[in-house]
């Protein structure tokens, strides 16, 4: 707010000292100079002495008290001064306009948003310069942030735009937040995208634009944010490593979401991770990979021994397979079914009628009768 302090004292300094009378234009003389000598309080106990009889006076006095009371920093009196300055309505045209756009700052700063707008709107109804009506509408929009009316804030910044050739990043800021809250992905991702161009080395725009592609369902295009983002040189955190390697798996690029995996700290000891990389590697057909993963995922985690055991018996390693497959508590007529193939492979038929008689026991289906049909055939 210092450009509004300054801005005030500048605008209220007597230059029409003419237009008043003479006894207030001496007293506001006396005000100024105590004033000037770093005595403001001083300055505004001249100025509540006087007792003036015309509007023009009384009005004047009040938009000077206004500017004294915010120098002091007693937002509330100042409010209260430039309000009666404003009623009264008796200052000229640019100096009301002046006095108003002042309130309207510092109620906006008072957080009296509703007041603050209303003063606004009023000043800019009588203002044409562009330059002046951006800064009154980008105003208006932060007040309407601040009061959560978001299409308020759309329309104030559509508004201000009209204004200005580029918009500020503060705008663009409030947009966003107002389509954010809205739910207008869309039109979020095209704010988003204006900010990281204005700002490339505010890591928040990357982050923000890859969730709402993501959120869009336009993957390809979060994928390639993702990966500018690392070139540029932001370090990915553990969830954005993730987020990459899901990215990469959904375009059909298992191999390169699994290498991204092995970047992840304390992976060795996450049977989870260590799961998801193993479907990574089985995803590329990188059978060695993902069987060594497999093996590290069931040392961290028993519950992973039977997606081992299925890839190990795809890969023709049987007995490999029938060491995981006994390793499982309870195991169910699924997993005593791949047994019965396990064993039927190493022509251990013995143990493979074995294993289909205690599937046929557990779930008596059709599967496991016919495994029992075709080994008593043999």
């Amino acid at each position: 707010m210092r450009y509004l302090l300054l801005l005030m004292t500048a605008l209220s300094l007597p230059l029409n000292a003419a237009e008043l009378s003479r006894y207030v234009a001496l007293k506001v003389h006396k005000a100024f100079q105590v004033q000037q000598e770093e005595s403001t309080a001083e300055a505004i106990g001249i100025l509540e002495g006087i007792e003036p009889e015309r509007a023009y006076d009384q009005a004047y006095l009040q938009k000077l008290l206004g500017v004294f009371y915010w120098q002091l920093e007693q937002g509330s009196q100042a409010e209260k001064a430039l309000s009666r300055a404003v009623t009264l309505n008796a200052l000229d045209k640019e100096q009301h306009l002046d006095t108003q756009r002042m309130l309207a700052d510092i109620q906006l700063y008072q957080q009296n948003f509703i007041a603050a707008i209303d003063n606004y709107h009023a000043v800019i109804e009588q203002t044409k310069e562009p330059t002046k009506l951006a800064g009154y509408w980008l105003r208006v929009a932060q007040a309407y942030y601040f009061l959560e009316h978001w299409h308020d804030v759309l329309a104030s910044v559509s508004a201000y735009k009209q204004n200005v050739r580029t918009p500020a990043i503060s705008a663009l800021k409030l947009q966003l937040a107002a389509e954010l809250s809205l739910e207008q992905w869309e039109r979020a991702v095209k704010t988003t995208q204006q900010l990281r161009r204005r700002e490339p080395e505010q890591k928040e725009w990357w982050r923000q634009l890859y969730s709402l592609l993501l959120r869009t369902d336009h993957n390809r295009e979060a994928l390639a944010v993702v990966q500018q983002m690392e070139r540029a040189g932001f370090v990915l955190t553990q969830t954005e490593i993730k987020t990459l390697a899901g990215l990469y798996a959904d375009q059909k690029l298992p191999a390169q979401a699994a290498e991204y995996y092995t970047r992840l700290k304390g992976l060795e000891t996450d049977a989870e991770m260590l799961a998801t990389q193993a479907r990574y590697w089985q995803q590329a057909r990188e059978w060695d990979k993902s069987l060594l993963i497999w093996k590290k995922a069931t040392e961290v985690d028993s519950q992973y021994r039977w997606p081992y055991a299925r890839l190990l018996l795809q890969q023709n390693q049987y007995q490999q397979a029938i060491t995981q497959l006994n390793l499982i508590d309870n195991p169910s007529e699924q997993v005593l079914l791949t047994k019965v193939q396990a064993y039927y492979r190493l022509n251990r038929l013995e143990l493979a009628k074995k294993a289909a008689n205690r599937a046929y026991r557990v779930a008596q289906n059709k599967a496991a009768r016919e495994w029992l049909d075709y080994l008593d055939s043999l």
